[in-house]
C-alpha cells in the first residue's frame, strides 16, 4: 500500500516536472519571438 502511494507521488512529481519544463520552453519561445 505504501509502495503504491509513493509510486503515485513519484508520477505526480514527474508530471509536474514535465509541466514546468513545458512552461520554461514556452517562455523561451515567446522570448525568441519578441526579440
Amino acid at each position: 500500500m505504501s509502495f503504491r502511494r509513493n509510486h503515485n507521488k513519484y508520477i505526480f512529481a514527474l508530471c509536474t516536472f514535465e509541466h514546468n519544463y513545458v512552461i520554461i520552453m514556452y517562455k523561451k519561445e515567446v522570448q525568441y519571438a519578441t526579440d
